[in-house]
């Protein structure tokens, strides 16, 4: 009982995180209703050279060593289940040198993507001028789901792909994973008055 307790204890405090990192990324006062210049890319792209907002938060990369990308996001809403929802997304290249940029995303499971899955090629992209996208997402189920980037680089002297990770809380997130973690430890879960633990 007492490791499925430090579990439990594990899940609350990943799911705070999460829950603080989502809530950060609330809408900005941005409406994107503003003029830009024309795209050639995918419906979802948007030009380069739009500011980020600072409520941007950072997409956690695999790779230990400093990418020559960073990929940053914000949640327009909270995620409803059954409710399309815009995620902005900003690619910034971080290095002088890049000939090509060009980013991948896949919804994991319980998650729909319903547009922006790419963005358009980026021939030449300038040093710390952000790349905007916007990707649709269509959360299935509550839960805590997982939206991947795979964003691929290209310069004189190599070609590589570095993968990003946007956590997305859904509905009630874990709300009955830390209902049965309760039940196990011993406790009474919250909203059932008088349950007795087995």
């Amino acid at each position: 009982m007492r490791m499925f307790t430090g579990i439990s204890r594990v899940s609350w405090a990943i799911a705070a995180a999460l829950a603080l990192a989502v809530s950060g990324c609330g809408s900005s006062g941005e409406s994107g209703t503003g003029a830009a210049p024309a795209n050639k890319g995918p419906p979802g792209a948007k030009a380069p050279g739009r500011p980020q907002s600072d409520n941007m938060v950072a997409a956690v990369s695999a790779t230990k060593g400093g990418p020559p990308v960073e990929v940053k996001f914000e949640l327009r809403e909270r995620p409803q289940v059954g409710q399309p929802v815009d995620i902005d997304i900003a690619v910034l290249p971080v290095s002088p040198n890049l000939e090509r940029v060009h980013a991948i995303f896949q919804a994991g499971d319980g998650l729909d993507l319903v547009s922006g899955g790419e963005t358009a090629p980026i021939e030449k992209p300038a040093d710390g001028v952000p790349i905007r996208h916007i990707l649709r997402i269509l959360p299935k189920r509550d839960g805590i789901f997982v939206v991947s980037a795979v964003v691929s680089v290209e310069s004189a002297s190599e070609s590589l792909s570095r993968s990003f990770s946007i956590p997305l809380i859904a509905g009630q997130g874990l709300a009955e994973l830390a209902a049965k973690s309760e039940v196990a430890a011993g406790q009474a879960p919250q909203g059932r008055p008088g349950a007795k633990a087995r």
